[in-house]
């Protein structure tokens, strides 16, 4: 049925391997796009008809629940299954459902309108398909963003396929190369259960040291903005301060993010059992709470000191501290944007053997 030319070989993906969940709240619907999946061949495909049940079924992706684990290789679900898609996706991805953080995601919609296209793409999905679909256009789909699957990139606040355009975003966050159980399916030789798990585990401890690194940078970029405000409510220019702001608001800014990073660091540094880690975020997040009590009290050394702190972060977490130029620059391509680095959308969770699922609410 897929027509696409790939290493699979044309029409010859082995649909029947792949285990697929279909998440769809209208039954009709539902059970037509299930009889499509069954007449392609695909013999593993779980039925959701709400948010609720699809999280109880990733819960049970947990290989020390009773019944036979299903860890999907793909989930299909349509936008309507809930407004809360979109934070579903993002946790999924944080690794706060099920067991596999990259597995394969298409939403399915009946809106047409390009923002609404746009802003699915960009809550971490793999593909967006356009009802009505017919068993050719799914096919072709499935195998498409199986062999054409985007590396994942790690920001403060989204992990997720790599959806920027050339001028999108600070050009210093690196792609990732994630598991693709769904290739591994379609192509006939997936590898074995041990070895998957391995292989996600091992990609998973990627994104969380890049989600790191990209916390590390983020808190270099906005202590060099809080100096920078600093000065400039010293009666000194500020290039970095955003039109229309005064000092003391982009201070306050900068530091109510510097805290929601650091709180992240400090989960991370609980995972990976890091004390330094978590001693260090812990007297910067203090440093900051003093700053943000005495705005109009500071001297340089109380600033000069945060950023030291910042530093002693950065080493700890691995990170070379950035020449002050590539960290004005940094500060400069935020300000084009018109953006600060964000605070982390939620926690990123390490799976490990034996958790269940971290939120069982619809």
């Amino acid at each position: 049925m897929a027509i696409i030319s790939s290493p699979i070989g044309s029409g010859n993906a082995a649909f029947g391997n792949a285990q697929i969940v279909l998440a769809e709240p209208d039954d009709h619907e539902r059970e037509r796009l299930f009889d499509t999946l069954q007449q392609m061949g695909c013999d593993h495909v779980e039925q959701c008809q709400s948010l609720k049940h699809l999280k109880q079924l990733l819960a049970q992706a947990n290989p020390d629940v009773s019944r036979e684990a299903f860890a999907p290789d793909l989930i299909i679900m349509d936008h309507q299954l809930s407004d809360q898609i979109g934070n579903f996706i993002d946790g999924l991805r944080h690794g706060r459902f099920g067991r596999n953080p990259f597995v394969s995601i298409i939403v399915t919609t009946t809106n047409t309108d390009s923002r609404h296209i746009t802003r699915l793409i960009r809550q971490g999905a793999d593909d967006v398909v356009v009802k009505p679909i017919t068993g050719r256009t799914l096919g072709e789909r499935i195998e498409y963003i199986a062999v054409h699957r985007r590396p994942f990139i790690v920001t403060s606040d989204y992990v997720g396929p790599d959806r920027r355009l050339d001028d999108d975003r600070p050009s210093t966050i690196d792609q990732l190369d994630v598991p693709n159980t769904l290739l591994d399916q379609l192509s006939g030789t997936p590898g074995s259960e041990v070895g998957a798990e391995d292989t996600i585990q091992n990609a998973v401890e990627t994104i969380v040291n890049a989600r790191l690194e990209q916390h590390a940078q983020s808190l270099g970029v906005l202590s060099h903005l809080v100096l920078e405000a600093h000065f400039a409510a010293q009666g000194e220019s500020s290039a970095t301060t955003p039109p229309g702001a005064t000092p003391h608001q982009s201070m306050r800014t900068s530091l109510n993010v510097m805290l929601s990073l650091l709180r992240d660091i400090q989960r991370i540094g609980q995972q990976v059992d890091n004390i330094a880690m978590i001693e260090l975020a812990k007297s910067l997040r203090q440093q900051i709470q003093a700053i943000a009590r005495n705005r109009g009290q500071l001297n340089d050394g109380d600033i000069m000191l945060l950023k030291d702190l910042v530093e002693a972060v950065k080493m700890t977490i691995g990170v070379i501290a950035l020449p002050n130029p590539d960290i004005h620059s940094l500060a400069k391509t935020y300000q084009k944007h018109g953006q600060q680095p964000q605070p982390p959308s939620g926690p990123l969770i390490i799976p490990k053997a034996g958790d269940d699922d971290h939120d069982q609410q619809s």
